[in-house]
């Protein structure tokens, strides 16, 4: 048997498998004592039935199967072995077809080639961008926080974030009840979420007992889904009603925001972390300060993607091959759909060879520790979510522990920790450029994309 590589250009190559019908021989002669082994035919006890009868029936797909499996083990043996980067899978020379009865049968596989990328990470500039933790979003933390482990009581008067209860109903022109229009018994209202402010004002102040004309479409700006939510109609009836409805409050629900003490800290922060007010102020600016390092590195990542493609350029690929191979994937795919799903898949794999190119030149490896440093985060990320912004260390080790045993789990998380550990790598290797920005400024950045970065703030 005998292999030739030839390299059409730097992504495309073709590689021929020239093989004798005496290279498979052996293996035929193997599978087939084994089918006669195992094989049951009617008229003959196991392992009994003429091998004649066996060739005449079975042969020829034994032969084929043969000669596939051997071939496509001498084809990935070769790749492997020559350490050539092939991105899918080779795909077969449709127009060269093998004559699988020759004496000498010919294979021909064209091979799509991982471009060679020539940049350096050190040579590439990336802004990354500082926000400070004012004290405006240190008293709008706290405010939510005291918020979120508040409680709901009873309430006499509608305050600003109170939910109201009660029934409404359809009023017509003159102010009175729609007959057979629409009435809800228990209807349920949060006015702090309404677009329209004179909306809000109407409930603000008013008592149990007391019957409100409002306007639910000025509630929220005509919104059919909230409307048929509010009112329990469907989208159609609610897509024109811009009637008023008069609300008959039984029951208002407002929320105590929780008080500064001990047992508010330990919810909070854990037990005995925060003490007092100046402690649980810090504790506040710095829980502030990891969100908005979140926020900025996450940007960094967006940035340095960029500057990556930017400085890798617009290399080539090897198109023909791919869409080829997208077609033995999906046979739904015609030579004219083909093209829309191979533009989707592109900006990933160009992504995917930069990125496994900056590794390789960062020399990164992905180790155990970084496992369970991601994992440790994911957990810590589902604490929090739960009211627990402090959980011990134990306990995040033991969740992280469960939660790589899971084999789909770990791999997403390997995933990730590649990216964690490339985008670290980049920031301290790369030709940072810092720039302190307000939080409006930083927010541009997502809302304009194309715009220029933000001078730094005076």
């Amino acid at each position: 048997m005998n292999i030739e590589y030839a390299k059409i250009d730097e992504v495309n190559a073709l590689l021929t498998i020239v093989a004798g019908r005496d290279d498979f021989k052996d293996e035929i002669k193997k599978q087939m004592k084994e089918l006669a082994r195992t094989r049951h035919e009617p008229g003959f006890r196991p392992g009994h039935t003429p091998m004649a009868l066996l060739e005449k029936k079975y042969g020829k797909a034994v032969r084929y199967d043969v000669i596939d499996k051997r071939i496509s083990r001498e084809l990935f043996d070769y790749i492997q072995k020559e350490q050539l980067r092939v991105l899918g899978n080779p795909v077969a020379d449709s127009e060269n077809l093998p004559n699988l009865d020759a004496e000498e049968i010919v294979f021909r596989f064209k091979l799509g080639l991982a471009p060679e990328l020539d940049f350096k990470v050190e040579d590439v500039e990336v802004p990354v961008y500082n926000l400070e933790a004012t004290d405006d979003m240190v008293e709008r933390q706290d405010q939510l926080l005291r918020r979120r482990y508040g409680k709901q009581e009873n309430g006499d008067v509608v305050e600003a974030d109170s939910l109201v209860k009660g029934s409404m109903t359809q009023l017509d022109a003159d102010g009175k009840p729609v007959e057979g229009g629409i009435r809800v018994d228990s209807g349920i209202l949060a006015p702090e979420h309404f677009t329209s402010q004179a909306q809000k004002d109407l409930f603000l102040g008013k008592n149990l007992g007391a019957a409100v004309v409002f306007n639910p479409w000025d509630t929220c700006d005509g919104n059919d889904v909230e409307l048929s939510s509010m009112l329990h109609i469907t989208k159609e009836q609610a897509h024109d009603l811009r009637d008023n409805f008069q609300m008959d409050i039984a029951e208002i629900i407002v929320l105590r925001r929780a008080e500064p003490g001990q047992e508010y800290y330990d919810q909070v922060f854990g037990k005995d972390q925060v003490h007092n007010d100046e402690e649980y102020k810090e504790a506040l600016r710095k829980m502030v300060a990891s969100q908005l390092a979140n926020d900025t590195s996450y940007r960094f990542t967006i940035d340095a993607r960029e500057c990556l493609m930017k400085a890798a350029g617009d290399f080539p690929l090897p198109d023909a091959v791919l869409k080829e191979y997208l077609k033995q994937q999906n046979e739904e795919l015609t030579d004219e759909t083909v093209d829309e799903e191979y533009a989707k898949a592109v900006p990933g794999l160009r992504w995917q060879l930069v990125s496994d190119a900056a590794a390789k030149a960062l020399d990164l490896k992905l180790t155990e520790d970084d496992l369970r440093s991601v994992a440790a985060v994911a957990v810590r990320n589902q604490f929090a979510q739960y009211g627990m912004a402090s959980a011990p260390d134990e306990l995040v080790a033991k969740y992280s522990d469960e939660m790589l045993k899971d084999e789909k789990v770990r791999e997403r998380l390997a995933t990730q920790a590649v990216d964690t550990k490339l985008f670290n790598a980049i920031r301290a290797k790369a030709k940072v450029q810092e720039k302190t920005v307000t939080v409006d400024e930083f927010n541009a950045l997502f809302a304009l994309p194309d715009a220029e970065p933000a001078e730094p703030a005076e």
